[in-house]
């Protein structure tokens, strides 16, 4: 199960008098279903405020991403080669 956390901590700077910036970060993390409640316990007790559990289309979306980026790497390292662009279109 894919639940995406998102959690704010004040980071204090004094610029002109002013208490500066709210920091957000994001997380997806794979949980078995079987551990999903001691999980939801226990950011229950660190105080993060908002959990969201993402859809199958989400999680699709993310999987699809992964792979991507993964192929990414893969030419980059010269292991495969990408179609270009062009080929891509002219396959439209």
């Amino acid at each position: 199960m894919n639940i995406e956390v998102q959690y704010k901590y004040r980071n204090f700077e004094k610029t002109e008098n002013y208490l500066n910036s709210i920091i957000m970060t994001r997380l997806i993390i794979d949980i078995p279903d079987s551990k999903v409640g001691f999980f939801m316990e226990l950011i229950k007790n660190l105080g993060i405020k908002k959990v969201q559990k993402l859809s199958d289309q989400k999680k699709s979306f993310v999987d699809d991403l992964q792979h991507s980026l993964e192929q990414v790497n893969q030419h980059q390292e010269g292991k495969i080669k990408l179609q270009s662009a062009k080929d891509f279109l002219n396959e439209l």
